[in-house]
């Protein structure tokens, strides 16, 4: 929880924004916002520095940020599944951008060893860098892998969660009215839109006892990785290694050579576990449910898996195991708090794919289950960047 003040800050800047562009009525796309947002709070939080990503104006942004949004930008459209010889340019533009890339975190990374911080404002980097009074060429190149990883990972799966989040209480009004009371009964109905008001009770005495009895807002997020997963993760079996995987009918296949993919969206929707509403969203599924959503590592834990509702493996946006994902505590905490700024303070209307019908008076039209009706397409998921390889 020492990370909710320099949360907050970056949520001011991000609240600043959208009341900007609330008030010019015009459409804008919500996921950019959200990841410059979550872009600012990973850099702050990884490498002690600020990127200056909320900043619209490129003339004013950091470097890193300016080279990176260059870099993502070669990687949309279909291109980034086509070999390399069919678009040279666009590859070796890509193999300039990710080398200009290293060459900055390089620097920073240096910048960091050289530095000597108090303890209490310590980033990851700089712990991470504790002890090592060289930095040799191995544990300079490692480290650059990793803080790539932190930051690559930590803000995109972030925004896409709650890009999701707030999609799915547009659409479903007695979810989003339920998040509304949960806040208002914790809160005040006062701190609704009230900035200062809500960073008091947030930092305050008491501030992270508020944060973990947000227990609607933590279904609507479990709910929310349920449908929409993030991210994903692979595993290689070695040749030779004689990996054996059995099916459920008791056939035996070795996968030596072969790359290993969970696919938590079907996973994650399996009817033999939330029966007919896999599909549906329903944060109410979680209530009760006492495993939680921080720490999934904790799997084995005799008090939590009492109290589970479902199957840990049958939810796993952030993977399970040694290798879960590092960062699944701070995305969390992220979500609730960027979620109990925004829910009450703005009402958000789709356009394009994914917007909701109206009937003749202008009004949403709900259907038997009580969720606003399409007007066109379901929403989906894309690509937005393919992982970076390592050194």
């Amino acid at each position: 929880m020492t990370l909710l003040p320099c949360i907050i800050d970056k949520t001011e800047i991000f609240l600043k924004r959208l009341n900007g562009l609330s008030e010019s009525g015009n459409s804008f796309p919500l996921t950019d916002l959200i990841i410059s947002l979550t872009f600012d709070i990973i850099g702050a939080v990884t490498m002690g520095i600020d990127f200056d990503a909320q900043v619209p104006e490129s003339s004013r942004q950091g470097e890193f940020i300016r080279v990176y949004d260059q870099l993502v930008h070669t990687f949309q459209g279909r291109s980034n599944v086509l070999p390399w010889w069919c678009h040279p340019k666009l590859t070796f533009r890509r193999y300039t951008l990710g080398k200009k890339v290293d060459s900055l975190l390089e620097q920073m990374i240096r910048q960091k060893h050289s530095e000597e911080q108090p303890q209490e404002k310590r980033s990851v980097l700089s712990l991470s860098l504790q002890g090592h009074d060289r930095l040799d060429d191995q544990l300079l190149a490692q480290t650059i892998d990793q803080v790539k990883t932190f930051l690559f990972a930590g803000h995109d799966t972030t925004s896409i969660l709650l890009a999701w989040a707030f999609y799915f209480l547009h659409r479903h009004p007695k979810a989003h009215k339920a998040l509304v009371s949960e806040l208002d009964t914790l809160f005040g109905p006062e701190s609704a839109g009230n900035f200062g008001l809500l960073k008091q009770k947030l930092l305050g005495p008491g501030g992270d006892e508020l944060l973990n009895n947000m227990t609607y807002t933590t279904a609507v997020i479990k709910e929310t990785l349920r449908l929409c997963p993030p991210a994903g993760t692979a595993r290689m079996a070695p040749p030779g290694s004689n990996l054996v995987v059995r099916t459920p009918e008791g056939q035996e296949l070795c996968v030596d050579g072969m790359i290993l993919y969970n696919c938590a969206t079907i996973i994650q929707r399996d009817r033999q576990v939330f029966g007919d509403t896999a599909d549906e969203f329903m944060p109410e599924r979680w209530l009760g449910d006492k495993s939680g959503i921080m720490s999934s590592s904790n799997d084995g834990d005799s008090s939590i898996e009492e109290g589970r509702r479902f199957p840990a493996s049958a939810w796993r946006p952030f993977e399970r195991g040694p290798r879960n994902c590092i960062g699944q505590d701070l995305a969390t905490i992220e979500a609730r708090v960027i979620i109990a700024f925004v829910a009450r303070a703005y009402d958000f209307t789709k356009v394009g794919l994914g917007e909701l019908e109206r009937d003749e008076k202008g009004s949403f039209v709900a259907e038997p289950t009580g969720k606003y009706r399409l007007k066109g397409n379901e929403m989906y998921n894309v690509s937005r960047l393919v992982s970076a390889s390592s050194r």
